[in-house]
């Protein structure tokens, strides 16, 4: 149930709330007061794009709020309309997206509007009416699982028989590409930093050992050479006999020193390690990465990949022979309940037409004819029917497709008829009519009044009427006007018992109220 709607910088409305009740509520007031704008901003609460020549001022933020009752829970929908015009979505003040409050709104709310007109003239919604009319939820649910069921297994068979026919087309590059890979040596990419670092490490080492054997070098041909010439010449001399000692003593430390380089280069760790096969494997999978642009784990995937896709060739014709096995059982079970749910429409569908011609009968299309059209069609989501409704608004001529015969006035009839035939299952919605009296009056009026306060019986109900005869009816009647407030050009008023007995009064004589108008008015209240 709708408890009440919230505008906020809507149009001509700074801030304006309308409160409604179970059962029936009618809004009514001059032509232009507002009715219409007040009702059509439900509608835009769904509107996937909100137009921003409806915000009051273009700077401030747009809202519309929605209250509804849900059993015993109170739930809040809120779309925030801002100055850049994008909407932001909320349920009981916590931010949500569209998709849930879409889902919310059509569980609570069905508004008979231009858009359901539109509905209707396509024939794709017409098995959905059909079925809300004799089918339960459960078995369409287990229609739509066991047919889920069996779609996934004809994709399964379809994208088995695409993959072997790929692997056929493609078998010699792959068999190109995975003897590629399969030259990767390299575990995974932990060993492949291992050995990055370590080639690192031994360049850096091959560097040092260089520049060492070249002091070693230097040290043995040119320092001690030389050393050893001069170490003769001053043994010679008498009087250098202590300075002769120290050049031996320089000589010993220097020769030391080489020996000591000498067991530094040969103790520098050098592994039993084939660096060039490294360096090999190294530069082989920069190259595939640059190849195929993918990482060293994407490359050895694609190998294990390439692999199992190879091998599993020979597998893939069990697999599709165990597939179509399922597929023919499921498609024996499938096909049952379709035609057993096709013999249900077809059975329905009579007594649906009947009690649609009694409503549009009573609603002054007296000569009407109606059927629904039942075509074969393949297997789908909604079974193995076509369905269409075809009307013509007299017996003269053969009933054909809504959207080339039917008016927009029948139109509006032939929803309220389905809404009437469908009350069972739209138990616990808030349906809204915008309007549906346009083009009636006296007797169809009333029966039309009649019709929409049984609705009401196990529904909410909203509706906009011009007619006083429709207006009668409403358990909660409530007036818009438009008024001069700062903080809204309308006003809205809950009507009581004499408020309403005038106002009907008004609707029947106009501006000038006669005494026969509020007798009358008094005689039409129900």
């Amino acid at each position: 149930m709708l408890k009440n709607i919230r505008l906020i910088n809507y149009l001509t409305i700074k801030n304006l709330e309308i409160k409604f009740t179970y059962k029936l509520n009618i809004l009514t007031g001059e032509t232009g007061a507002g009715k219409s704008l007040i009702l059509s901003s439900i509608e835009l609460f769904i509107s996937k794009r909100f137009p921003k020549e409806l915000k009051r001022k273009k700077n401030e933020n747009l809202e519309i709020i929605l209250e509804i009752q849900d059993d015993d829970e109170i739930i809040l929908l809120k779309r925030l309309v801002n100055y850049k015009n994008q909407s932001q979505y909320y349920i009981n003040m916590t931010e949500s997206n569209y998709e849930e409050i879409i889902g919310l709104f059509e569980k609570n709310i069905l508004f008979f509007s231009q858009k359901k007109y539109i509905e209707l003239l396509g024939k794709k919604n017409h098995i959905e009416y059909i079925d809300q009319y004799c089918l339960s939820s459960k078995k369409i649910m287990d229609f739509f699982d066991i047919y889920s069921e069996y779609r996934n297994k004809i994709n399964e068979y379809e994208k088995l028989e695409k993959l072997k026919k790929d692997i056929s087309e493609k078998k010699d590059f792959y068999t190109f590409k995975l003897n590629e890979l399969d030259k990767i040596n390299i575990e995974d990419e932990d060993q492949e930093l291992k050995f990055i670092e370590k080639i690192k490490k031994i360049k850096e080492s091959k560097v040092n050992i260089d520049l060492i054997n070249n002091i070693i070098n230097e040290i043995d041909e040119k320092i001690l050479h030389s050393l050893s010439s001069v170490i003769k010449d001053a043994d010679k001399i008498e009087t250098v006999t202590k300075e002769s000692e120290s050049l031996n003593i320089a000589y010993t430390n220097i020769e030391d020193v080489s020996f000591n380089l000498s067991k530094l280069v040969n103790n520098i760790d050098n592994d039993d390690i084939d660096y060039e096969s490294i360096e090999d494997q190294l530069y082989l999978i920069k190259e595939l990465k640059r190849k195929y642009g993918l990482t060293l784990t994407e490359l050895l995937n694609e190998r294990d990949s390439l692999r199992s896709t190879l091998n599993s060739k020979s597998n893939i014709d069990d697999q599709l022979k165990d597939l179509s096995i399922n597929i023919s059982a499921i498609s024996k079970k499938v096909l049952m309940v379709a035609e057993a749910i096709s013999q249900i429409r077809k059975n329905s569908s009579n007594k649906f037409s009947k009690k649609i011609l009694e409503h549009l009968k009573d609603l002054g299309i007296n000569k009407c004819n109606w059927l629904v059209s039942f075509r074969d069609c393949e297997l789908n989501s909604k079974g193995i029917d076509d369905i269409e409704f075809l009307f013509s608004s007299t017996d003269e001529i053969p009933p054909g497709s809504l959207s080339k015969v039917a008016s927009g006035g029948e139109i509006s009839r032939i929803l309220l008829s389905i809404a009437l035939e469908l009350s069972d299952s739209l138990k616990s919605k808030t349906i809204i009519f915008d309007e549906p009296d346009i083009g009636l009056g006296g007797a169809i009026a009333e029966k039309l009044g009649q019709k929409i306060s049984s609705l009401s019986k196990t529904s909410q109900v909203i509706c906009i009427s011009n007619l006083p005869q429709v207006a009668a009816f409403a358990d909660n009647h409530i007036l818009i006007k438009k008024n001069d407030s700062e903080i809204s050009k309308i006003s809205v008023s809950m009507l009581n018992e004499d408020e309403k007995i005038g106002e009907i009064a008004r609707m029947l004589s106009g501006e000038t109220l006669e005494d026969e108008a509020y007798i009358l008015a008094k005689k039409m209240i129900r």
